[in-house]
């Protein structure tokens, strides 16, 4: 790692730190990390509702950190009067389109940005070439697409001024990205720059986790005029700022900084420059449109543009279709759906139940429907789809949540029976997952197929289970790759559970001569759900629920022998109990007794930690910079 302008620990600005995480830097500006990335609130703390402004909106995922901050400073319920942006690289707009349609709020950037914030041309690639650290390396697979708010956004004014922040004026310091602007406060010499400069080696993962301070150029992975980079650094340096606040990097004052600053204007081309990069001598510029690419799946002819994001609404603005949802983890993520304001539509085989289900919904001040379903039905499921368009509209979320098992020696079992749990299980969700697509690649939203942790391991007993499981995965990620291919904005999320204490033992068909349950450790249904309502509202590849289960699949990868070995001596014990076998025929071809979201466990249920810090960008950003610390520590010992 070199830094180009060594600073001292002494030019850092003199925070407040708060609880929330908001580091306060002059009695209204305070500003939020957010794993990498910095975001500006502007105002007074108390300012309450539309008396404030963000500048910049972070990373994809950061939503709830930034609104949970905003109200902290100006109040329960206060939303700004506006978002600016710096510019519009992902770490600056991640949570731009959720954070605008939840406040209502107008958005305001320079115009040679708009392309790039209302969907019509995506960001010339990163580029691995300019060297510096991890950051840089992989800054090909960084996402490039454009976000649409083209509804919301506004063109900043031409006489410089900034909505709502009276005082302030913005400069268009662009290079770094044709639009970007800085914002400046004449009055006390207060500069919130974006990546015009940054106080942090941006390049370096070991930088970036430890704040390193440094005065430092525009990130140079990102950075697609060197010409306009170095005019740009030189119009901010000239006005002399006395506090300044960076899109990377902790805030900067005082007399080393402003010499800092000085000095990297004054040598830009030989500390800030990189000595080799794509956009070296042929710089992409707006003027003759090669600053704009045209979006696709692909914005990058190597590596995949990770940023196909689909929309997702506020969860209670969705309307979410649960399959399986009179029991069990279906009927838990319905409950806690409806709980947060969602309308949801109903769909198993049990009549009764499913009226009992919406009944106590709507007792409680929701708002549910049900269809009568068999999902082994490609008729049942056009008719759920028909029933919920001809309801609500249309639908946000589908959950493929249905499916049962059967507990038996692989050769005891009838090939009726594996063919029918093949029927519910795999083409349950092939069915489900092709109806719901006409719907979504129209509106956009969240398809949801549960898997399991048997979607990466097999074990006894439940041998056929594990294969469905298996194609389940195989499906769901060759689909995911068709609808990114085709830019279809649709989030394909497969949730993976450990054992779950749901009814799930008592509705499999039993070929044994005891009760089956499920092997410890055995996690609370309501983990699923909480990982279901996520991928609705945000998308993700895979979500494991519970710890045991991503140990067990890990393990599964790397040390194949000794789990297969675990399980050919172990699991078949573990999924027997001491009790007779009763129902063996459970719900395989009739709906069985529903109505009932746990089980009857004989292990200790318990909430997953690893599943909660999984969901949480925090602390999964926290786990990424203590790998790129990591990595760099490593890597600095292997050079001596």
């Amino acid at each position: 790692m070199v830094q180009q302008i060594p600073l001292e620990t002494s030019a850092r600005a003199p925070e407040r730190d708060r609880d929330d995480g908001l580091h306060e830097i002059a009695p209204d500006i305070a500003y939020r990390r957010l794993v990498m990335v910095n975001v500006v609130f502007v105002g007074p703390p108390g300012a309450g509702d539309r008396n404030w402004v963000l500048v910049d909106a972070g990373l994809w995922g950061t939503k709830f950190l930034i609104t949970a901050a905003a109200e902290a400073r100006f109040g329960a319920g206060s939303r700004p009067s506006a978002i600016v942006l710096t510019h519009g690289h992902f770490d600056h707009v991640g949570a731009l389109e959720s954070l605008a349609e939840a406040w209502d709020v107008p958005v305001y950037a320079h115009a040679l940005e708009r392309p790039y914030l209302d969907g019509s041309a995506a960001y010339p690639p990163g580029d691995p070439t300019v060297g510096g650290g991890l950051m840089a390396s992989l800054s090909g697979f960084y996402p490039t697409r454009p976000v649409d708010i083209a509804s919301r956004l506004r063109t900043l004014p031409a006489d410089g001024s900034v909505p709502g922040m009276p005082g302030w004026c913005w400069l268009h310091t662009p290079g770094h990205a044709p639009g970007h602007v800085s914002l400046w406060r004449e009055t006390d010499r207060t500069m919130i720059v974006g990546d015009a400069f940054v106080t942090t080696t941006q390049e370096s993962a070991y930088a970036v986790a430890v704040q390193s301070p440094a005065m430092h150029g525009p990130p140079r992975y990102f950075t697609i005029d060197w010409g306009q980079a170095r005019a740009s650094v030189e119009t901010l340096a000239a006005l002399q700022p006395r506090l300044v606040v960076t899109g990377h990097g902790r805030a900067m004052q005082g007399e080393a900084m402003a010499e800092a600053l000085h000095t990297l204007a004054q040598t830009f081309d030989r500390v800030a420059r990189p000595e080799r990069g794509r956009y070296l001598d042929q710089p992409a510029r707006a003027d003759d449109g090669s600053a704009y690419e045209r979006p696709g799946p692909m914005s990058f002819k190597f590596l995949p543009d990770l940023h196909m994001r689909p929309r997702h609404k506020p969860l209670s603005s969705q309307v979410i279709v649960v399959t399986g949802a009179s029991s069990g983890i279906g009927l838990a993520t319905a409950l806690a759906a409806a709980e947060r304001g969602a309308r949801v539509m109903l769909a198993s085989r049990n009549e009764k139940i499913l009226a009992d289900v919406a009944h106590d919904i709507q007792e409680r001040g929701g708002e549910a429907r049900y269809v009568v379903t068999d999902v082994s039905s490609r008729d049942d499921l056009e008719t759920l789809a028909a029933e919920t368009i001809r309801a609500y509209g249309g639908f946000d979320t589908w959950v493929n949540n249905a499916g049962l098992s059967i507990f038996g020696r692989i050769e005891d079992v009838s090939d009726a029976d594996h063919r029918r749990l093949f029927e519910v299980n795999f083409w349950g969700i092939v069915y489900g997952s092709t109806v719901a697509l006409r719907h979504l690649k129209t509106r956009g939203g969240a398809l949801v197929n549960l898997g399991s942790v048997a979607s990466d391991m097999a074990f006894p007993i439940q041998g056929m289970y594990c294969a469905s499981k298996h194609a389940i995965r195989g499906f769901t990620d060759a689909l995911r790759m068709e609808l990114e291919e085709e830019g279809a904005p649709v989030s394909v999320t497969l949730i993976k559970p450990a054992s779950i204490d749901t009814p799930f033992p008592e509705h499999a068909k039993n070929y044994l001569d005891r009760q089956p349950k499920l092997p410890p450790p055995v996690y609370d249904p309501q983990d699923v759900a909480d990982a279901i309502l996520h991928a609705a509202e945000h998308g993700s590849r895979d979500i494991y629920v519970g710890g045991g289960g991503k140990l067990m699949s890990s393990l599964r990868k790397r040390l194949p022998l000794a789990t297969d070995w675990m399980g050919a001596h172990l699991m078949s014990r573990m999924q027997e109990t001491g009790v007779p076998a009763s129902d063996q025929h459970g719900a395989l071809y009739a709906a069985g007794r529903d109505g009932a979201v746990r089980g009857s466990s004989p292990h200790h249920v318990m909430r997953s930690t690893y599943t909660r810090a999984s969901l949480s960008p925090a602390l999964t950003g926290a786990i990424l910079a203590g790998i790129g610390v990591t990595a760099a520590i490593l890597a600095r010992r292997s050079r001596r």
